[in-house]
Formats: C-alpha cells, structure tokens, sequence
C-alpha cells in the first residue's frame, strides 16, 4: 500500500473498510490531496398521520432510506501521524415510500383499506471534515462528520 511521509511518521495513502476506498497523494510538504468513495446501509424511518384527513378516512404516510452512497475530494495537512482535512463531493439515498389509508364509500359506506407504495435515488452533495490517525504502518482509523444534503427541485 502507498504511504504519505508525515514530519516523523506515514499516513497511509488508503483505507480500507468494508465499503469504502480512497487514493490519495502528496502534492506538497505536509499536505494531501485524495478522492474517496463510500458507501453504507441505513435504516432512517418516520411516519406521520394526515393531518387534513381524520376518521374514517384516516392516512398515514412512510418514509424510509435504505443506503447512503458518495465520492468526495478531500484535502488535508498531515503532522506526524496525524492527518485533519476537509471533504465535499456527490452524494444518493435509496428512499422508500408508503401511504396507508382507509376509505369510507359514499354509498355503502364500506371501509376500504388503500396501499401505495414509491420508491426513488436522490442525488444531493456531502461536505465533511475528519482527523485520521496513523497507528500502525498502512493501518489508520479516523473520526469524520458528514452533512448530506438532498434538494428537492
């Protein structure tokens, strides 16, 4: 695996993790330019009832997200071991949607129970910041935040 030099120690050029991977490289002393892709399983869920539609013709509606996908650019300055840096790129979200509801007919007034279901990709960005820390050669482990951002047009 290609390292880095830090002042004393070596950043690893890339991490590697289940769903991620990254390249990098030195474009001048103590600083590192990279690209990195990664991607993750989520379970982001919130329901909510109707507000305009009471009983009997009460709804309510689904939404969830299953994954979250990106590849950022990512610039950081390397000390020692240590390396903080900056991140922003392209990032997608796999959602799923359902809205249940029960209709009551005009004429029989039966109860009819209603289903409908949606699914899309969203496309949004992510900017971050992390600190990554060399512990062993071509082993590091770092802490990042990530803010995903997905506009609805």
């Amino acid at each position: 695996m290609e390292t880095a030099p830090g002042a004393s120690g070596r950043i690893p050029a890339a991490s590697s993790a289940a769903a991620k991977s990254a390249a990098t490289g030195s474009f001048a002393p103590n600083w590192l330019i990279g690209i990195q892709g990664s991607g993750s399983g989520a379970d982001i869920k919130d329901e909510v009832l109707d507000p305009f539609f009471g009983p009997p013709n009460q709804k309510q509606f689904h939404a969830r997200t299953d994954w979250l996908a990106d590849v950022t650019g990512r610039l950081g300055v390397v000390w020692d071991r240590f390396m903080l840096y900056g991140k922003g790129g392209v990032a997608g979200a796999g959602d799923k949607y359902n809205v249940s509801e029960t209709m009551v007919t005009c004429d029989a007034g039966a109860v009819i129970p209603c289903t409908y279901d949606a699914s899309e990709t969203r496309t949004g960005f992510v900017v971050g910041a992390g600190v990554e820390w060399a512990f062993w050669n071509n082993c590091s482990v770092f802490l990042e935040y990530d803010f995903y951002g997905f506009v609805i047009i």
